[in-house]
This record gives C-alpha cells, structure tokens and sequence, in this order.
C-alpha cells in the first residue's frame, strides 16, 4: 500500500511539474478585454454628448438604423434591412429586421425608431443630424417613414449618428436617463457599470441578432494620463491603446505588440473667437486674427507633437473622400513676415497682447499651444495659456466663452457635416458665434451651406462648399493644422479584424476574440 501511495505522488507531483511548466492557455481564464478611454465618460444617452470619448465605449452599445461603412464610403444594413428614397427625394422608407431586441428583453418596433428619432431632435448636439428631417411615422410595425419638407442629400449620411433606444427603457429612467445604467440599447453590448471618472463596463449581449459576441465583458478605464496608460498597457492591465504618438516608437520597435497605423478624417484646429471680450476686443480685429493664423508652424506641431504620426492640412476636410468636397481655398502657411505686415497694418507695429488660449490639460494639447505661443511671440503677438479639463472645456467653447483654443473633431464624409461648426442654426455646437456680430457675413456661410444640400450634383455642390469655406478661412476664425493618423496597439493574443476601422475610426469589439 505503501509503495501504491509513493507511487500515485509520484504521478501527482509529475503531473503538476508538467501543469506548472506548460504555456497559460490565455483564452480559458480571459473573458474580459480592458481598453483605454482618454477622457471621462460624460453621459450614458447616445443624444447628449459630441466627443470622441463616449463615441468610444458606446459604439457597441447603441446602433443607427443604417451604417456608414467610412472604411469603404458604402451604406451597410443596421437596425433596418432596406430602405427605399421617393421620387421626390422627400421620403426616405426603412424596413427593420424582425429580430433586433433591446437590452431590456423587449422586442423592437417601429415605435420605439420614431421615439428615438424624436428624442434625437430635440438634442441641441444632434441639430445638424436631425435638422434636415420633419416627421417620422410607424407605417406598420416593421415599417418606418421619415419626411423631409424639402431633398437633402447627406441625409443617409446624417441619419447613420442617430442611434436608436427602447422607448419603455428611456421612458422609465425619465430625467435620469443619461446619468446612470440603462437598457436602452441594440448592440452587441449592454451596459452594467457606469462610473463616469473611472470606468465604463459593458457586457456582452445574449440576444444579439448577429449572435453574441465572443468576448464576454469590456472595460473601458479612463486614464487621461498619456505615461500612465503607456505604463498600464505594457504591464498588461490594457490590453489594447490608441497609442501616444510620443511613445509610437518605442511600441513598435519593442516588438510585444500587434500594431497598426490607421489614418483618421480627424482634424486638429485652432479656433479664435471674433467675439472675445479681452483686451477691448481685439480679436475683433480680423487682421490680427489673420496674422495669428500666419504665424502657426504646423510643421513644429507635426513632428513635436505628433511625431509624424499627422500631416500639416490648410482645408477643414479631406476631399479625396468627403462628398462635395471643395477644392483648397485660402491656404495659412507659416510666414513670420506677412504676419507682422498684416500685425502693422492693424495698428500694432510693435506687437499686442491678444488675452488668453485655453488649451485641454492632456500633454499633447498643452505642447501644441507651447509651440504657437513661442511662434507668435517672434512676430509680437503674445498671449497667455490656461489650461481646462476637456469637458469644461468644450462647455467653455460652445457657450462661447473662450477666445482662443485647440480643438480635434472627427469628421462623417459629407461636407455638409462640417456645417455644424459654423451654421448659425447650430447655436449649440459653434464655438464662434457668427450670429452675435456683424464681423462676418455669417448670412452667406449659412445660405451656401443650405444651397449645398439641396443640390444632387457633387461638382455644383462642391462649388458651393468652395465659397463657404473661403468666407469662412477669409474671416480667420477657424485654422486647419493637422489630419492625424492613430497608431493602434494590442496584445498579440487578441484576434482583431482591422479592416473596417476607416477614416472615421468609430468600431465596437464585436466579433473580436482571445486566443
């Protein structure tokens, strides 16, 4: 008995050893991928926020009725299986699946698109998207009819950010619908933690029409800190980052992880409010404002800041890929020269101080405002730089509170989108306030941009884009500087598809899986 016992510890002690000295089977223990959020989360309703950050996590929990596929231009079925446009261009007709469920377990109708679609107008940072509509009817239960009083040709484009909520989920939370949990959504995703300063968890979906996704839970932690999400990636408590472009590099050459360059239709820009109240107005002055915009090295921006991960840009959108795209207009090069001329010309031979940028605290934006101030000094025009969290700041922006800033947005692929920065019927959204001065034939920006999307024809629109644009780079209000590219790196465990991450770059982790 004895020498049985000695020899079952033996095998026991063998078959340990050979346990301990095996490979970890990384997919038997790992349901759970931890990706970064940039910033704090600012609200769970897909209707109240603009900003990269809830694009993010909520790109796998709420879906439009119709996808724009911004990796290859083309419209994808969502929510809706076909859809059909009038004759008249005035009515735009989806036929929804039968098997869309909401994170509730209720089933989806047509009721709940026209309560979304409802609920998205009244949203002050939807306007743009939902402006061109009039009215939604449920036709039949699977059917819903949406009424234009007159054509408007992005509107595929524009209803693709209108995502769709279960109307007894939104109905139930009432005002607290956006502040906490809620079953509101489609996607493949549902929420169960929402801790806007820390962390946002979502889990996968059971009911999923396209079947649930292989990776159970997502966390997505906010970790404004660039060096410490860098820290926390290469330690393994992330296990997939937007890389700084600062430590591209060092990521790449370590060799550890899966990488990828992915070029974005983001733009960084400056934006200078002809409205400001400092020194006595003096950003009224459009040829101080246009001897600034003369006086940004965008090339020190690109290689400080984005380590080449960017390329300088003079135009508000790439028009290789945006739909009536307009050619370049007037074009801001770095030149030192003309913009003291133009500084003399204001009456400020020997320089002015203009008040204060606001830059978002993130290091980047912070090196980006670094790099124009010390530019701008060697032409005379000084300032001082203030530093806000993004939230307030973009607040601060849109209230139009700020005199000078930087600021980054992500761009859909018709140029009719670009609109809502400088339509004065987007009061909500501009950061210039165009409408409160008479600086500025802000009539004319509004009636081409209108103009635009009435017209079918992309060169006539095109044209029309053109002239908004010049209007709007003639009044030195808003500076392009650069188109960026991201570079993307997970663990190599993960099995990513990347070949639909466009210029757009919004994505979920549906379909991707651990090893």
């Amino acid at each position: 008995m004895k020498i049985i016992n000695s020899l079952l510890l033996l095998a026991l002690t063998l078959a340990i050893c050979c346990l301990s000295s095996a490979p970890a089977a990384h997919a038997a223990s790992k349901d759970s991928l931890n990706m970064r959020l940039l910033f704090n989360a600012s609200t769970v309703s897909p209707y109240l926020h603009f900003n990269d950050s809830d694009w993010w996590w909520q790109a796998g929990v709420y879906e439009p009725l119709v996808w724009l596929n911004d990796s290859n231009g083309n419209f994808e079925p969502m929510i809706a299986k076909e859809w059909s446009i009038s004759d008249d261009g005035l009515t735009y007709t989806f036929k929804l699946r039968d098997d869309v469920y909401f994170h509730n377990g209720e089933k989806l109708t047509a009721d709940d698109v026209v309560f979304s679609y409802n609920l998205a107008k009244e949203a002050p940072t939807l306007r743009t998207f939902t402006k061109p509509y009039e009215s939604v009817e449920a036709v039949d239960p699977l059917t819903v009819a949406v009424h234009l009083p007159e054509p408007y040709y992005p509107f595929l484009h524009h209803s693709s950010m209108i995502k769709i909520v279960s109307k007894k989920a939104v109905e139930e939370q009432g005002a607290d619908f956006g502040t906490k949990v809620a079953l509101a959504g489609t996607g493949p995703y549902h929420m169960v933690e929402y801790n806007p300063a820390v962390k946002v968890t979502v889990k996968a979906f059971d009911k999923y029409y396209r079947g649930k996704a292989p990776i159970e839970n997502v966390n997505y932690i906010v970790m404004i800190d660039d060096s410490s999400a860098v820290i926390a990636f290469e330690n393994g408590e992330l296990d997939m980052i937007q890389v700084p472009s600062t430590y591209w590099k060092d990521i790449v050459d370590g060799g550890k992880f899966t990488t990828k360059i992915v070029p974005r239709h983001e733009l960084y820009y400056m934006i200078i409010n002809l409205n400001s109240p400092e020194n006595d107005n003096i950003l009224g002055n459009k040829l101080v404002r246009q001897a600034i915009g003369y006086s940004i090295d965008k090339e020190a921006i690109v290689d400080v800041v984005r380590e080449g991960l960017a390329i300088p840009y003079s135009q508000f959108m790439n028009p290789e890929i945006t739909a009536g795209g307009p050619d370049p207009t007037i074009e801001y090069g770095y030149d030192p020269e003309k913009a003291k001329a133009l500084l003399a010309e204001a009456g400020y031979p020997d320089g002015v101080d203009v008040g204060t940028f606001m830059s978002f605290a993130p290091a980047e934006y912070v090196k980006m405002a670094q790099i124009i101030q010390a530019s701008c000094d060697e032409v005379g025009i000084r300032f001082k730089i203030e530093q806000m969290e993004v939230a307030a700041g973009l607040t601060e922006m849109r209230a139009g509170n700020v005199s000078m800033a930087f600021c980054a947005s992500t761009f859909l692929l018709d140029y009719d989108y670009i609109g809502r920065y400088f339509h004065t019927s987007n009061t909500a959204t501009t950061f210039v306030k165009y409408e409160q001065t008479d600086k500025i034939d802000w009539k004319k920006i509004d009636g081409l941009f209108d103009q635009g999307t009435r017209i079918k024809d992309l060169a006539e629109r095109k044209k029309a884009y053109s002239d908004a644009e010049r209007e709007v780079m003639d009044s030195g209000t808003y500076f392009p500087i650069m188109m960026t590219s991201f570079g993307m790196a997970w663990n190599k465990d993960l099995e990513v598809d990347s070949s639909d991450w466009g210029a757009f770059f919004m994505f979920s982790p549906y379909g991707w899986a651990w090893k």
